[in-house]
C-alpha cells in the first residue's frame, strides 16, 4: 500500500521501503517467535517480552539492510537470502536470552527446541529450494515446462519427509503443519507457474500428478481399511456391543441397538484401556459434554484426535493383541485421512488466494514493480486469471471427489474431519498462511534485488 519510487531513484526516493521492510520483519518476527512460543508449551515466553523481542530484532534487521544498501548498492542483490542469516540469529539471541537457563532445567525442554528449532531450518530450505527452481522453469520453452514440472512431487516429498522429522513431538499438529508449510509453500509457487505458463499442457501435466499422487494416497487407505474390516470380524466375534446399550454409555459413547462403527469399536476398546490402567487415551475428543443422537441413540463423532499420546500406546499394547492392533490401525488410518484431506484442501486453496492476490495487486500503485505485471493490460490479466482459476477449479472438483470416496470408505464425514483439525490448529495454520503469503508478496518486488 506504501507507494515506492522506481529502484533506480535509489534508496534516498525509496525511505517508505525501509518501513515496509521494518513491517515485513516485524510480522515474520512476531509469527516465528510465537511458533516457537506455541511449540515449546513448557517454556515461557511473555506476550510483553515477546513483543519488545519483535520490534527490537526488527529495527536492527533494518538497520543492517540500510548499512549493507549504503555499501553495496540499492536494490541490495538477493534481499531476502542475504537478511534471512542476520534475521536468523537476531532471533536464536532472543530466545537465547529469554531460554537459556529455562532449557537446561525444564525437562524434555531441549528436545522440543531442537525439534522447532530443526522445523525453523527446514522453512528457511524452502526459500532456498523453490525460487531456483521457478526461475529455471520460467526459462524453458513449453515442452520444457512440461517435463521439468515432474521435478514439483520430487521437491515436495522430500521436504515432507525433512517436516515430519523435525517436529515430531507435536504429535497431534504434525500434519497440519508438514501441509501448512511444505504444500502452502510448494503450490504458491505452482500457481505462480501457472500464471507465467498460459500452456493448457502444463496445467494439465500439473493436475494428472497430483491426480496420480491422490490415487496411490487412496490405494493406501482402502488397503488399510481392508485390514480394519479383518480385525472387525474377530473383534465382533469377541464383544457382545450391544451389551453397552444395557450398561450404558461407556465414556461418551451409547450404542443402542445398532452394530458399532469403526470409530466406535475403537473408542470403546480405548475407553476399557482407559479405566484398566487409568489413563485418558481415547481416540474421539469430544468438544463439549453433550453429544447429539441420531438413528436410535447413535451419537454423531466429529471430532477426532488424530496421533495418540505415548502413554495411551503403552496403555493399548497391553490390551489383547487383536484390540491393540485395531485401535492403533485406526489412528494410522485416521492420520493417513487427514493428511490426505489437508493437502487437498491446500491445493485448492492457494491457488484462490493467489487469484485474489493478483487482482488485488493489479490495482495497487506499486504493481509497476511486481515483474509479473510487466506489459499486463486487462485482457492480459484476464487470461492470466483464466489459467489460474482453471487449476484451481480442477483441484476443488479433485478436493470434493476425495471427501466423497473418504466418506464411503471410512464412514464418517471428511468435512467435520477437516474442519475439526482447521478449528484446533488455527495458530499453526494462520502463522504458516500469513508467513509465506507475505514471503512471496514481498520477495518478487524488484526493490528486493528481483533479476528479471
Amino acid at each position: 500500500m506504501l507507494p515506492l519510487s522506481p529502484p533506480s531513484d535509489g534508496i534516498h526516493s525509496n525511505k517508505l521501503f525501509l518501513v515496509r521492510e521494518f513491517y515485513a520483519f516485524l510480522v515474520m518476527t512476531l509469527l516465528t517467535l510465537n511458533q516457537f512460543r506455541k511449540g515449546i508449551p513448557v517454556l515461557p515466553y511473555p506476550t510483553r517480552k515477546l513483543i519488545r523481542d519483535t520490534f527490537l530484532v526488527s529495527g536492527i534487521i533494518v538497520g543492517i539492510m540500510y548499512g549493507l544498501i549504503l555499501a553495496v548498492g540499492f536494490p541490495l542483490p538477493f534481499t531476502t537470502l542475504t537478511m534471512v542469516p542476520p534475521w536468523t540469529v537476531l532471533v536464536l539471541v532472543c530466545m537465547g536470552a529469554q531460554w537459556a537457563q529455562l532449557i537446561r532445567e525444564t525437562a524434555g525442554a531441549a528436545m522440543m527446541f531442537i525439534g522447532m528449532m530443526k522445523l525453523w531450518v527446514c522453512d528457511n530450505l524452502l526459500v532456498f529450494v523453490y525460487p531456483p527452481y521457478f526461475y529455471v522453469f520460467t526459462t524453458l520453452s513449453t515442452t520444457g515446462q512440461i517435463a521439468f514440472v515432474l521435478l514439483l512431487p520430487v521437491i515436495k516429498v522430500l521436504m515432507r519427509k525433512l517436516f515430519s522429522r523435525a517436529v515430531q513431538h507435536l504429535s497431534d499438529e504434525t500434519p497440519g503443519i508438514i501441509v501448512f508449510n511444505a504444500d502452502v509453500f510448494g503450490s504458491l509457487f505452482v500457481a505462480y507457474c501457472m500464471q507465467r505458463s498460459p500452456s493448457t499442457w502444463t496445467t494439465t501435466g500439473v493436475m494428472m500428478l497430483d491426480i496420480i499422487t491422490m490415487t496411490l494416497a487412496l490405494r493406501d487407505v482402502h488397503n488399510a481399511r481392508k485390514e480394519l474390516q479383518e480385525l472387525e470380524q474377530q473383534l465382533d466375534k469377541a464383544h457382545a456391543w450391544r451389551s453397552y446399550m444395557y450398561h450404558g454409555a461407556v465414556g461418551h459413547i451409547s450404542l443402542g441397538r445398532l452394530v458399532p462403527t469403526t470409530l466406535e469399536r475403537a473408542s470403546i476398546l480405548l475407553d476399557q484401556a482407559a479405566e484398566e490402567y487409568g489413563l485418558g487415551v481415547g481416540i474421539i475428543a469430544p468438544e463439549t459434554t453433550k453429544n447429539r443422537t441420531i438413528d436410535s441413540g447413535r451419537k454423531i463423532f466429529g471430532f477426532v484426535r488424530i496421533h495418540p499420546a505415548d502413554h495411551g500406546v503403552d496403555a493399548v499394547r497391553q490390551r489383547p493383541p487383536t484390540e491393540a492392533s485395531y485401535t492403533l490401525k485406526v489412528r494410522r488410518l485416521l492420520y493417513m485421512a487427514e493428511f490426505l484431506l489437508l493437502f487437498n484442501y491446500v491445493e485448492a486453496m492457494v491457488p484462490l488466494v493467489f487469484s485474489i492476490y493478483l487482482v488485488a495487486t493489479y490495482y495497487l500503485p506499486n504493481r509497476d514493480y511486481y515483474p509479473i505485471f510487466d506489459s499486463m493490460n486487462d485482457h492480459q490479466l484476464f487470461q492470466t486469471l483464466n489459467n489460474v482459476v482453471l487449476y484451481c477449479m480442477l483441484q476443488t472438483v479433485s478436493f470434493f471427489l476425495l471427501t466423497f470416496m473418504l466418506r464411503h470408505m471410512l464412514g464418517q464425514s471428511p468435512i467435520k474431519h477437516i474442519a475439526f483439525v482447521l478449528e484446533k490448529q488455527v495458530d499453526f495454520v494462520q502463522m504458516c498462511l500469513v508467513f509465506w503469503l507475505l514471503y512471496n508478496v514481498q520477495s518478487s518486488l524488484q526493490h528486493m534485488g528481483h533479476l528479471s
